[in-house]
């Protein structure tokens, strides 16, 4: 018989990666005892409010959350983006890649603030426990046997024991740092700076769209309500409005590219705030976006090297979930998609060793399916991407390639199997094999001829001017069609100008630096041809 525990469950963090976990745990058996320590006494505003289709799913299906969401958060359209070079100068002449359409599968715009506070919430409901404000002072793990949390709390220190410790402090990751277990993915060297606006330009707005009638032509759907990103030369932004008019505006760049300005004309150094203005002031569409808008007080972040990953997920007696089991790059917000794939996984696990069961193979293959989830994403998506970042041309086919088949392998398992298809992870299985294979193969030469493009000065030729707008993806044909076009927008490529790069692919850059025609700037990398 195992020894008595003060709970069964300890969850550290009570954001969205802790109450979903606690709220799954707790509807699969609720008996549970579950106790969340949350560091913060009043949960805080946070990054990452965009969902896409397989997040929607776990926050509608699984969690439960569709009433709460269509009454509380914004409908989310899609992606949208702005591509722009010296021809385009201002908003209607930059190039638009989107729906012509609303969407057909559900997203949403979420107030992390207000969603966290929700699950936490339903979490007490189902007869969990919170402890907040508390601060994880210790914390002491046995393998398959009795955890020992010590906390600090407002009435002093105080030590819990449990079976199962769940990490969800987001990129903190507690228990993998503590153990030396967190690897900066270093050949991805990104960085971020973001904030909220009040008074953002409306872009379905009657003042934008007399400035600019073509934005009218042809198009029958909603542009302000999508996540628009503003795409410049190896860095994008970007902007999602929220239910309370704040409009979340951030930059994100690979510095192998792109390095935010620090300083203005006179040489005086700029505040994050600065930085962010800065980048956006030299595309049209963002200039236009932030021209009357004023930055919430106190409210702007900047970050470097964004990716990481950890060596284990879990063990016998701890799991890490959300961000604290890894994270790879808020391009297409597939953070959450992550967290429901994981968190998913963790609680059948957990599930299953407090029903007495042995574990030991279940762990082994969540970690294998974490590990692999998000390695191969990353290799198959984010790989050298900023390298295509700046191009319509290239970003075109990218997104269609990118989506359908991540509607046809990673979307429309759940949706037709439900919740079960969550635990298959991302180009885990074999079956999905192929898939990986592929769109890592478009993308590596998509990546190829932009540094091509770079060293012949043709990089975003197509920038200006143009209106790509689609009809949407959905569980159908569509997709299908979707691939057969990437093959053709490909075979037209490499005929054109991929030829270049057949027996000699471009050195990639290895160090930080603004690359442009071959050279590097401030110590960068060069381009080879």
């Amino acid at each position: 018989m195992e020894p008595a525990t003060d709970y069964d469950v300890v969850v550290i963090g009570g954001s969205i990666a802790g109450g979903a976990t606690a709220l799954q745990l707790l509807r699969r058996r609720p008996e549970t005892r579950v106790l969340v320590v949350e560091h913060h006494e009043h949960l805080g505003r946070r990054v990452g409010e965009s969902t896409v289709e397989l997040s929607t799913y776990f926050l509608t299906r699984t969690l439960g959350l569709t009433k709460y969401l269509n009454e509380t958060q914004v409908v989310k359209q899609g992606f949208r983006f702005w591509f722009m070079n010296e021809r385009a100068d201002c908003f209607s002449s930059c190039t638009e890649m989107g729906g012509r359409y609303h969407s057909r599968v559900g997203s949403f715009q979420l107030d992390r603030e207000a969603v966290d506070a929700e699950v936490l919430r339903r979490c007490v409901e189902r007869g969990a426990e919170v402890w907040r404000p508390a601060r994880v002072k210790r914390v002491d793990l046995e393998d398959g046997g009795t955890q020992t949390v010590m906390l600090r709390t407002d009435v002093g220190e105080r030590a819990v024991t449990c079976r199962w410790v769940v990490d969800a402090t987001g990129r903190n990751a507690l228990l993998a740092r503590r153990r030396g277990g967190v690897t900066p993915l270093e050949e991805h060297p990104t960085g971020a700076v973001w904030a909220r606006f009040r008074g953002t330009v409306d872009f379905d707005g009657h003042e934008l769209l007399d400035e600019h009638p073509a934005l009218r032509k042809n198009f029958f759907g909603t542009r302000h309500t999508a996540t628009n990103h503003v795409i410049g030369d190896g860095w994008w932004c970007w902007l999602i409005p929220l239910k309370n008019g704040d409009t979340s505006v951030g930059v994100v760049w690979d510095e192998r590219f792109y390095a935010p300005p620090t300083a203005d004309a006179d040489g005086t150094r700029l505040t994050r705030e600065g930085q962010l203005r800065a980048t956006l002031d030299t595309h049209p569409v963002g200039r236009r976006l932030l021209r009357d808008a004023v930055m919430v007080e106190d409210d702007v972040e900047l970050r470097r090297n964004l990716p990481f990953f950890c060596d284990r997920a879990a063990g016998d007696g701890f799991a890490a979930v959300g961000d604290a089991a890894g994270f790879i790059d808020p391009f297409y917000s597939m953070g959450l998609d992550a967290l429901a794939i994981v968190s998913s996984s963790a609680v059948g696990v957990m599930a299953a060793a407090l029903d007495g069961e042995d574990v030991a193979a279940r762990l082994e293959k969540h970690n294998a399916m974490v590990g692999d989830s998000y390695r191969n994403w990353y290799e198959a998506i984010y790989q050298d991407k900023y390298a295509c970042m700046g191009d319509f041309e290239l970003m075109r086919v990218a997104f269609l390639n990118d989506i359908s088949l991540y509607y046809f392998g990673i979307v429309m398992p759940p949706y037709r199997a439900g919740d079960a298809a969550l635990r298959d992870g991302m180009f885990h299985t074999p079956p999905s094999r192929p898939f990986f294979w592929f769109i890592r193969g478009v993308n590596r030469r998509l990546a190829d001829m932009a540094l091509d493009r770079r060293r012949r000065g043709t990089f975003g030729r197509r920038n200006h001017g143009r209106r790509n707008l689609v009809g949407g993806f959905a569980f159908d044909a569509g997709l299908g069609r979707a691939s057969v076009k990437v093959l053709w927008l490909m075979l037209k490529l490499e005929l054109g100008e991929g030829w270049r790069t057949w027996f000699r692919r471009p050195a990639r850059p290895t160090r930080p630096g603004v690359v442009r025609g071959g050279e590097a700037d401030a110590g960068g990398a060069a381009v080879a041809a």
